[in-house]
Parts: structure tokens; C-alpha cells; sequence
């Protein structure tokens, strides 16, 4: 499903890139202490803002009391800019709205320059319910900051207690320690440092859950990446990108990128994956600190998500022979983890057609109020099944233990967490996972 290319080399600047995302991690690298960052001097800036800018120096005033606000409701278009008066580095903004804890920027975007003129985006993203919204990406070197509030909110107005820019001091906390030899275990994605163009979620491609996901969060369109810093050197030979229970949120065209320090790229695949659920992505065997995957392609009614991202040195599992045709994956699950012989229709929740899962359930155990997020939205169980409608029947078909044939949510009774796939043939077809709801 992928092309290998003879390898090309490119350097990712990224101020460069629009919607990069704030780089996040899940317990290293950018997640650093912030006795570990130094403040830069503030008397020697200039403010200027489109909303209220006469109190706009109390942002950098050293008071928490006192605030620059909009003194309106959030809007797109509202924006806080710093002039500098000098060439400095930076990699870290917090803004502090604590005694406004209501008026964080829903969305935002941030922008450097060293002319006032030609602005690169260096981060972009919706904020956390958090009235301290910390911004990291990779250092910048200007003279001019601008914050931009894209969002909106009807109640809120958007305010800034303090403003604050920070450079990390000691510069090797942001790569890791890339020395020594490199491995290929991949079991354990706690000490990587994740970014994304889309800066939420950044985990749940790594959680080894199906029924969670990263996604972009927005139709596809050229740009759009996901990215790992292993915070160590890793060999590995190939991946796969799951977007089951989404299938149709695969990369419309995939560009697979390595490096050793996060700005030196070299492409070691790319292609056009033709329609699937899974994206296997094979090429010669690499060892790199850290892996890039593009999206270059476009499809205005889907989003791009990783339900599970798999990096492996050697082949991946593949499925068993003699599986009904409709089985997509079999599941870890011990025969020891089996307390009870599946009843058969008795425990029927849905069943399959081709690429295709039918409710069948009687929404038993409250499994009809659970809410699910789907390509249509977030909605319960019930709302799914009556968009997918009864189907023809499951007469001679695979059917299964949970509502999605094997794919979750699994009901308050107990028996679909262990039995979640097919109950039809005995035990062993409760690993068998057939295909997801499509809508």
C-alpha cells in the first residue's frame, strides 16, 4: 500500500508551517518543569492590540490583579501583539487569565516576525478548558510576537492577566538523549513527546485502544501531520495506521519522515493508499529519533484519524487463515480470559455485511444512552444504530457480543470485555473483531 521513494532530505522550519500545533508530550521532553525556563525581560516591549489597547500594558504589568481584556465576547479576528524591540529566542508563551478563569482563548494562533510584515505561524490550536494556557513549539528566533483569538464565545470575553515569553535553559531537555544504540521496543510510548497539527488527543493514537483516536479534527487538506520525538534512537522497518472505527478517516496520500534532531527530515515513503481501514506503510529499516507522518492529500467529508499507530521492527500480525471474510482483527485476548462459553444468539448485540456493522440489540444493560464518537458526531448508541438502520438481517451472517461487532462500547454486564466478538462458533470467536458502524 505504499511506494518507497529514494530518499530525500528537507529541513522543516517550523515557522514555516501553518497550523503546527503546540508541541505536547505525554511526560517528557516539552512538559518540562518551569524552573528549567528562563522569563524574558519585559520592560523594553511594545503592545499593540484591535481591542482595547489602552490597557493593553496590563498584560506585562507584573500584577496579577489587572488584565488586558477585549471587553467583548471572544470573536476571530482579536489579536495581542508584542514588538519586541529586540532579535531574542524563545519556545515557550503562557498566558494567564487566572482571575478570569473563563476568558482562556478558545482557539488561537501564533505568529512571529522580524519585520512586522511577513508573519509565520508557529502554533495553532483550540484551547483546554484552562485558565492558564501554556504554548511550547520549537525555538524561535524574532522581534515580533502576534497571538490571535479565532474562536468565539457568546458569554466570554478573552483576557490576559500576564503574558509571559520563556526560553528553556538547558536546549538538550528538548530532544532527549538520542545517544547510544538504538532499539526497537516499542511497548512502552510513555516517554515520547507528541505534536500535531491538531495538538488535542495527541495519546489516543498510542493507547492501544481502538475505540479512542487522534484526528485532525477537519476536512483533509495538505499540511496536516502527526509526529513522535522517541526521546531515544528506535530502528524499525514498517507501520500501520488504524482508522477503524472510522475507516473512511484514512490518509488520502501519506508522506513518512525521519530525523535525528527534529529540523533535518529525510522521506523514506510516501503514497496514495487505496481505501482500507488499515494503512501498512513498509520501507527499509531506519533507526532515527524521530518520525513524521504527512497528510498531503484532500477529501472534503472526511477527517484524518489514527485510531492506533503501530511502529515495528519486522512483520506485524497478520490474520489468521480461515476467518470469515468480514473479520477485520482478532484481539488479545487469552482463552483463559474467557469465563464463559458465548450463548450464541442469546447474546447477539449486532452482526456484519461485508464492511458493514448492524445493530441488532435490544439496548440492554443502558448500552443505548453511552455516547460514542463517530464520523457524524458524538452520539449515543441508540442515535447510531437508527442512523445505520435494521439492515438485512442477520440470518447466516456473523453476529456478535457488543453493538459495533466486536468494536465497542462494550455494556455494564461484564461479558462483552471479554467476549466482545463473534458468539456464534464457541469460544474462539470472541476475539474475532468484524467491521465498524459506517454512516
Amino acid at each position: 500500500m505504499s511506494e518507497i521513494n529514494t530518499m530525500k532530505t528537507k529541513r522543516i522550519i517550523p515557522a514555516s508551517l501553518v497550523s503546527l500545533g503546540i508541541l505536547l508530550s505525554n511526560s517528557a521532553s516539552y512538559a518540562q518543569n518551569s524552573d528549567d525556563y528562563e522569563a524574558l525581560e519585559r520592560s523594553n516591549w511594545s503592545l499593540s492590540t484591535n481591542r482595547n489597547e489602552a490597557d493593553s500594558f496590563s498584560a506585562i504589568d507584573g500584577d496579577t490583579r489587572s488584565r488586558w481584556t477585549t471587553r467583548q465576547s471572544q470573536r476571530d479576528g482579536q489579536y495581542f501583539e508584542i514588538n519586541l524591540n529586540d532579535t531574542v529566542s524563545f519556545d515557550r508563551i503562557i498566558l494567564d487569565s487566572n482571575r478570569s478563569s473563563n476568558d482562556y482563548p478558545r482557539a488561537y494562533e501564533v505568529q512571529v516576525s522580524n519585520d512586522g510584515s511577513s508573519w509565520d505561524t508557529i502554533a495553532a490550536s483550540r484551547s483546554d478548558t484552562d485558565s492558564e494556557t501554556v504554548i511550547d513549539f520549537s525555538q524561535q528566533t524574532a522581534s515580533q510576537v502576534r497571538i490571535e483569538q479565532n474562536g468565539s464565545d457568546n458569554r466570554f470575553w478573552w483576557s490576559i492577566h500576564e503574558v509571559t515569553l520563556l526560553l528553556l535553559l538547558d536546549d538538550d531537555n528538548n530532544s532527549g538523549d538520542n545517544s547510544g544504540d538504538a532499539d526497537s521496543d516499542f511497548s512502552d510510548s510513555s516517554t515520547w513527546s507528541l505534536s500535531a497539527s491538531n495538538s488535542r488527543n495527541l495519546s489516543r493514537a498510542l493507547d492501544g485502544s481502538a475505540n479512542t483516536r487522534w484526528t485532525t479534527g477537519q476536512s483533509q487538506r495538505d499540511g496536516q501531520f502527526y509526529q513522535i520525538d522517541f526521546n531515544t534512537m528506535k530502528t524499525f522497518d514498517n507501520l500501520r495506521l488504524d482508522t477503524a472505527p472510522n475507516p473512511d478517516d484514512y490518509p488520502r496520500e501519506y508522506e513518512v519522515l525521519i530525523s535525528q534532531d527534529g529540523q533535518n527530515w529525510q522521506t523514506i515513503a510516501s503514497g496514495t493508499p487505496s481505501p482500507d481501514s488499515q494503512t501498512n506503510i513498509t520501507f527499509a529499516e531506519q533507526s532515527a529519533a524521530f518520525l513524521r507522518i504527512e497528510q498531503h492529500g484532500s477529501a472534503s467529508r472526511n477527517w484524518w484519524s489514527i485510531h492506533e499507530l503501530t511502529i515495528a521492527l519486522g512483520e506485524q500480525e497478520t490474520l489468521p487463515d480461515g476467518l470469515h471474510p468480514d473479520i477485520t482483527r482478532v484481539a488479545d485476548i487469552a482463552p483463559e480470559e474467557i469465563l464463559r462459553s458465548p450463548g450464541g444468539t442469546g447474546w447477539k448485540d449486532s452482526y456484519s455485511v461485508g464492511d458493514q456493522c448492524y445493530c441488532d440489540t435490544t439496548f440492554d444493560h443502558d448500552i443505548g444512552d453511552i455516547r460514542v464518537d463517530t464520523t457524524v458526531g458524538n452520539i449515543t448508541v441508540r442515535e447510531a444504530c437508527a442512523l445505520i438502520g435494521e439492515g438485512p438481517g442477520a440470518q447466516g451472517r456473523p453476529i456478535y457480543n457488543d453493538v459495533q461487532c466486536g468494536n465497542g462500547p462494550a455494556n455494564d454486564a461484564g461479558d462483552e470485555d471479554y467476549c466482545p466478538g463473534r458468539v456464534d462458533i464457541g469460544k474462539e470467536g470472541c476475539p474475532q473483531i468484524g467491521p465498524t458502524w459506517k454512516f
